[in-house]
């Protein structure tokens, strides 16, 4: 696997569909944004109830990113927005478990040495298709992951690294844009990029990732929005 084909293809798809992605990403996070926003002014516990509504928007934004890079495969998008997000209900646990446990896991691990949490960064980077569009469940989903990513594991490390730094540095121009502003507005806007640009980007990365393993894999990949 070629990373950087891997990156033009993403851009070339970002490019082509940015409305599309932009409006799954929009319809959800402006819903989020709303109610964090609301809940920023209950105090500490409203800012913590806050962040768990982030975290949920969060798994569904994922989930509907994922069943939209599929869906745009044949050249269009097949799917209305409300069709896309409605796709995730049936995986929604499995992606929140996951999510949660590579997550601690990841986070001890950089906290340990770095090194082994940029290792489970790796193996689990196709975590969410494997999820989504091979409907894997929270016990095979790890393992599937592990054995897709084992073939190319120091290309898709490769990709795992430019993202971050793309990100990282798109994050930090936002942020400094957005200063000026009082902090819940400043948040606000900060949630809805995340959503609407951020994000979709990265779904599109780890998404034609995926799909580039299961061709290296040779087993068929899963039909364009066949996630239901």
């Amino acid at each position: 696997m070629n990373p950087m084909e891997v990156m033009g293809d993403a851009f070339a798809t970002y490019r082509s569909y940015w409305t599309h992605f932009a409006g799954v990403g929009l319809t959800i996070f402006f819903v989020v944004a709303v109610i964090a926003l609301i809940l920023a002014f209950a105090g500490v516990l409203g800012l913590l109830l806050g962040q768990i509504v982030v975290v949920v928007g969060s798994i569904v934004l994922t989930g509907a990113l994922v069943t939209a890079v599929d869906d745009v495969r044949d050249g269009r998008a097949d799917l209305s927005i409300g069709e896309t997000i409605g796709r995730v209900g049936p995986v929604f646990w499995a992606l929140l478990g996951v999510a949660i446990v590579a997550g601690i896991a990841i986070a001890i691990g950089f906290v340990l040495l770095i090194v082994p949490g940029l290792w489970l960064a790796t193996i689990w980077f196709v975590l969410a298709p494997v999820v989504v569009l091979e409907r894997a469940g929270f016990g095979r989903s790890f393992g599937r992951s592990v054995a897709l990513v084992k073939q190319s594991g120091w290309a898709t490390f490769g990709l795992l690294v430019f993202v971050f730094v793309i990100l990282f540095f798109a994050g930090f121009i936002v942020a400094l844009i957005l200063s000026p502003l009082p902090a819940f507005v400043a948040n606000f806007i900060s949630v809805l990029v995340q959503g609407a640009v951020f994000a979709p980007f990265m779904s599109i990365v780890v998404t034609l990732t995926y799909f580039k393993l299961k061709e290296l894999e040779g087993s068929p990949t899963p039909e364009v929005g066949a996630a239901a």
